[in-house]
């Protein structure tokens, strides 16, 4: 990760979600980025939660699903955009499906984030007005032959 910058994982009933969310979560600019879709956490959410020194500046999680994972909830406070956060919150999510054995991952993503996801696989199944859903398969090396 970037320098000052590290990201603690969370499972969704964990205090520190609730403390690190609680600014955002009541947030008008937020919630209207969200087009008025409420932050929410539960047992089965995993958070993934970048700090600047104390700060947090950056959130993404994931929902386990009967047969796959869903990445839900991403942000990255505007002042830190473009430095590749939300590039590295995918990646940090996408090992933690693998390590886990989770090879079906699904996202509603908006338009703005349609091609990070992209260019690392996903494919978009559905479009909405702002919200695209997205999925990809994950594939062990040895079933392409590596």
């Amino acid at each position: 990760m970037y320098k000052g910058y590290r990201i603690e994982q969370f499972f969704g009933d964990e205090t520190d979600v609730l403390y690190a969310l609680a600014p955002f979560v009541m947030d008008k600019q937020i919630i209207k980025q969200f087009d008025g879709y409420p932050i929410f956490t539960d047992k089965d959410h995993i958070w993934f939660i970048v700090y600047d020194k104390l700060d947090v500046i950056a959130w993404a999680s994931l929902k386990v699903k009967k047969n796959a994972v869903k990445f839900l909830n991403a942000y990255v406070n505007p002042e830190y955009r473009h430095k590749g956060i939300h590039t590295e919150l995918i990646g940090r999510r996408m090992d933690w499906c693998e390590k886990n054995g989770y090879r079906n991952i699904e996202v509603d993503c908006l338009t703005t984030s349609v091609n990070q996801y992209k260019k690392i696989g996903f494919k978009e199944i559905k479009t909405y007005q702002k919200w695209h859903k997205m999925t990809i398969e994950l594939i062990t090396p040895e079933e392409i032959g590596i």
